[in-house]
């Protein structure tokens, strides 16, 4: 009988150089990023408050062109953006709805998987818009569903919403990835 580590060790070592690769540098870059954003970035919302405001005002933006009304604002409350329909808050937009750990996901995977820079640079600067933009679509028509369906806004929520922001993202990961058959 083999003991686990041996095991895992064989096991290690039956998969290619370059998905070891793959695999290593995306640990080592999501545990510093987890490092940098517990100990430093979260207790000053360095990037959520910017991310969060931006995502609010964005918005309150979409929501007046759809409506044709200037009567959506966006105003920091604490650690949340919300959303007015002239007085009566209809959204709240917190920092675990910013975006910004689907944004870290793909972006890791971009960074770890080996590609052209150009590529990289290119499919990081589109899949972040595509992300910002889905995010603030779905803040868009939550905000809606509060004002006239309610009842749906918590599946919404927390599973639909989900699923489509990370089914783009896994979409763009196999986009990303399919030039280089190797890896795939």
């Amino acid at each position: 009988m083999t003991s686990p580590i041996a095991d895992f060790k064989l096991f290690w070592n039956e998969i290619p150089t370059s998905a070891r690769k793959f695999i290593l540098t995306a640990l080592i870059i999501l545990v510093f990023w987890k490092l940098a954003y517990q100990a430093y970035l979260l207790p000053h919302r360095t990037i959520d408050k910017p991310l969060t405001m931006i995502t609010g005002l964005t918005t309150a933006k979409i929501l007046s062109i759809v409506y044709n009304a200037n009567i959506f604002t966006s105003t920091p409350d604490g650690g949340y953006a919300s959303i007015y329909m002239g007085t009566r808050k209809i959204l709240r937009i917190s920092d675990g709805c910013n975006a910004l750990e689907p944004f870290i996901i793909y972006c890791i995977f971009i960074v770890s998987f080996p590609n052209g820079y150009l590529r990289r640079v290119g499919f990081l600067i589109m899949g972040i818009c595509i992300v910002f933009m889905l995010n603030v679509l779905r803040c868009s028509i939550l905000a809606d569903l509060s004002i006239y369906h309610k009842t749906y806004t918590d599946i919404l929520h927390h599973y639909v919403f989900s699923l489509i922001v990370y089914g783009c993202i896994f979409g763009l990961m196999v986009w990303y990835a399919s030039k280089r058959k190797e890896y795939v």
